[in-house]
Order: structure tokens, then sequence, then C-alpha cells
């Protein structure tokens, strides 16, 4: 929440515990301090232990126009960002033109992923049999090695859900864009499901407890062909690998090689097809456990 006359934002709710103590001495241009501990009382009179995020909004951002109001806002988080370099929060900066990517988090900024999930099926049941997992390339920032849903990526501000899948698919694993159109007409066996009405709220945090970083997932389902092999194109996976709907449910039960923030993302896909073998009180018990309202302040 932005306060124009006293010039802070309430980056969220967080634990006095969880607040890590450089994040406290980090200073903006001015040498004034960019975080501040508070409490604040919401419009229900619940009084909530928060972050501030001091920021100089100089008067004149409400007048720009659009574009500059992009680059303003850009400007001033790059500021943080170079402290949470400086003071070794973070290790360094997003390679993306926007290099705040990073920062996000220490912000209450959500992070929003699009997840697409090839499958295939045997006999010509609708019931998935299989399903493909992309291994992460050894040079990524985080997590190299590890095993994703078939394409994984962030979503930016340009590009709708459905446009971002297809561009990144095709990126990612060689997908044909006319295999997910949703007017797909042609005769190749595949079946384009959209789940993004229904996406998953995740918070998770650093192992200190410094960074309560919140996700929403977004996911399509993409039934492929049994002859089909995905093909890595732009370097960002290593190789794919096809998991029986068995081998998958081993992996997320006892397993260690699926990227942590993408066993929930996982799981949901065998929860929905009716692959995750459990009571439905202890599967909707997971259902609601991935999906937690957002707690807001204001």
């Amino acid at each position: 929440m932005l306060d124009s006359s006293d010039q802070w934002v309430a980056v969220g709710n967080v634990e006095t515990s969880f607040i890590k103590p450089t994040l406290l001495q980090c200073l903006d241009d001015a040498g004034d301090p960019v975080f501040t501990h508070d409490n604040l009382t919401n419009k229900d009179g619940v009084t909530r232990d928060v972050l501030r995020m001091n920021i100089d909004t100089e008067s004149q951002i409400s007048v720009l126009d659009e574009t500059q109001l992009f680059e303003k806002r850009t400007a001033l988080l790059d500021q943080v960002t170079n402290q949470l370099l400086t003071v070794g929060v973070i290790s360094r900066k997003h390679s993306d033109i926007n290099s705040t990517h990073r920062t996000a988090p220490f912000l209450g900024i959500d992070s929003i992923g699009v997840h697409l999930h090839c499958y295939v099926c045997q006999d010509n049941t609708n019931k998935p049999t299989g399903v493909w997992l992309a291994k992460r390339a050894p040079n990524k920032s985080h997590h190299p090695n590890f095993w994703d849903p078939t394409v994984a990526g962030g979503q930016p501000v340009d590009l709708s859900l459905h446009e971002n899948i297809i561009k990144e698919a095709h990126e990612e694993a060689g997908v044909p864009s006319e295999w997910l159109r949703i007017d797909n007409t042609t005769q190749n066996d595949t079946v384009l499901t959209d789940h993004t009405h229904h996406p998953l709220t995740i918070t998770t945090a650093k192992s200190d407890g410094s960074c309560m970083k919140r996700s929403m997932y977004y996911s399509f389902d993409l039934q492929v062909p049994i002859e089909w092999r995905p093909t890595a194109v732009d370097g960002e996976v290593s190789e794919f690998k096809p998991y029986s709907v068995q081998d998958l449910e081993d992996e997320l039960r006892h397993g260690d090689s699926v990227r942590p923030a993408m066993r929930s993302v996982l799981l949901d896909f065998m929860i929905r097809h009716q692959l995750w073998k459990g009571p439905e009180r202890e599967l909707e018990e997971l259902r609601r456990a991935m999906r937690r309202k957002r707690m807001v302040l204001w």
C-alpha cells in the first residue's frame, strides 16, 4: 500500500523472527533506511506486524504516463536491489532487462509462473499414463539439474497466460504452436486443457526464514501423441524424460530430484487426473492447502 503523504509502502505481513537483520541495514542513496519494522492496523481493526519499504515517490510520479511510470518504478526498485546485493541478501541481479526480478519476493510481490504438462494416454483412454518432465540446465541460477514440468516459465506483463505458454512451450520444448490453440481442430491426437482459472497459491521461504515468497502457479495440460518427443530449443533444459504415473508418484512421495516449488504443481496435475492414491478427504485437504486465500492488509 502506498501512502503519498508519508511516502512509504507496507510490504506485507511478516513474522518478526523472519526479518533478516540485513534487510533493516539497507540504506537508500540519501543514507535513510530502505526497510523499517512496524505494526499497522487494517480497516477491520486488526493489528498486523509489517515490514515497510520506504521509497521516494517524488510527488510528480502521479502525472507520469504509463511508460514513464513503469521506468520510474523500475528505477526505484533498482535502488533496493543494489542494497540487497550490497548486504548479501541476494547474490546477483537477474539477467532480464528488468533486473529487479530477484528483489520482488522481499517486497511482498507475488511471483507468477505458467506451466504446461505434456502427457500421453494409452489404449484410446483419456487417462494419462505418463508425463514428460524437463531437467533444468546446469547453468540455471537456482536449482540446476532439478526436474520441472514439461514447460515452466515466468509471466511477462505484456502477454496473456495463453500467449505466454505458446511462446514458452516452443522455446523450451519445441511444442508446435498449433497444438496450443484454443480452436485446435487438427487431427493429431492433441488435446489442450486450460486450468488457469484455478491457480495454486503457494508461500515458501528460504531455509533461514528470511524471504517469504508468495507464488501463483497457472497450469495447462496437453495430451500429446505417444510418438512425439520434446526438444530442447533455448538451452534452459538439458534433457526431457518420460515419467510413468507410478514413477512420478514415487518421486513426489519419496524422491528429491523435482524442484521443490514444482512438487505441488505436479501433485495438482496428478490429483485433477485422479492419479494420486488416497482417501478423498486427504485429497481435498491437499487441494485446499495448495490454494490458500491471500492475506490482504488493506
